[in-house]
């Protein structure tokens, strides 16, 4: 394991889930979701916002714990192995739930923390899945979420979708290439705020262009309509307040085996999470194996 790898694996597991990097932060009383616009848009185009899921002071704590795991020398996605960045779905869920029906958040995502430096970007443009997955009343399957930790503007990376009514690739030729991007859109968004998509919807992050003054700090979800079709080769999270350690760090890991490639993601961090997908792949997933002689545990 790399040194920075070790150093937080040791930190969480000396005083699990009550460091300053990891701990519950609670009710965010100070939060106020306003889903207006998401619940008008989404059904017909595949995108909406949702203002105010997070308080700006609780953004804020989120990407200063973001920050704290990039000064360990590892890559934001570490944070999905710390609490706070799954207690907003208590929030969450009922939002989505009112768009696609009871649904199931699954352990798929990704962090971001992108300085403000002309020429770089957030992911080039691509769909989370590309098959248009729907339930037998036309409601969508899966749906992406991406939250602000910072101020998000068309200056400093802002995501860009192309809604689905407009999409000249949906339903029948999602994979056609070149995309065509002729009518995306920017979704500028205050910290706090949420952009949710259809899995299916063209997306990408945009530039930071010259002259910008912040970071572009934000992490996504993935939510799948109960029974419904689509990424099944994903586990769903039941109740991540009850995963131990070891369970939160191999679903790290499988994130970046999924989407390593897309990041700057150090070599010995790949390396890691690769031999980690290989005893899941060899052994079964690690809650299977915890007890067993130690076989559970995460190499170090």
């Amino acid at each position: 394991m790399p040194d920075p790898l070790r150093e937080l694996f040791h930190l969480l597991e000396r005083t699990p889930w009550t460091t300053s990097v990891g701990a519950p932060l609670g009710e965010d009383e100070d939060a106020l979701p306003d889903a207006t616009s998401a619940l008008a848009t989404f059904p017909t185009e595949g995108v909406g916002v949702v203002r105010g899921l997070l308080s700006r002071r609780r953004a804020e704590a989120l990407a200063a714990a973001l920050c704290r795991v990039e000064e360990l020398g590892l890559p934001p996605v570490f944070v999905y192995a710390l609490d706070a960045f799954w207690e907003p779905l208590a929030r969450l869920v009922p939002i989505v739930e009112e768009l696609i029906g009871p649904a199931e958040v699954l352990a798929d995502g990704w962090a971001w923390n992108i300085p403000p430096r002309s020429g770089l970007s957030g992911w080039a443009p691509h769909r989370g899945v590309y098959e248009p997955l729907r339930q037998s009343d036309g409601r969508p399957s899966v749906v992406n979420v991406w939250i602000a930790l910072s101020d998000v503007t068309v200056d400093t990376a802002c995501m860009h979708v192309v809604p689905l009514t407009k999409d000249p690739g949906y339903p029948d030729a999602l994979r056609r290439e070149p995309f065509d991007v002729t009518h995306a859109r920017p979704y500028p968004l205050e910290a706090g705020s949420a952009l949710f998509w259809d899995a299916c919807s063209l997306h990408w992050g945009g530039p930071m262009r010259e002259g910008a003054t912040n970071a572009r700090t934000a992490y996504s979800l993935t939510l799948r309509a109960r029974g419904a079709p689509g990424l099944e080769g994903l586990d769903a999270v039941e109740s991540f307040e009850k995963l131990s350690l070891h369970e939160r760090l191999e679903l790290v890991a499988i994130q970046i085996l999924r989407y390593g490639s897309l990041a700057e993601v150090p070599r010995p961090v790949v390396d890691w999470a690769g031999l980690l997908g290989a005893l899941r792949d060899r052994h079964g997933p690690v809650k299977n194996r915890e007890g067993e002689h130690g076989a559970g545990r995460t190499p170090v």
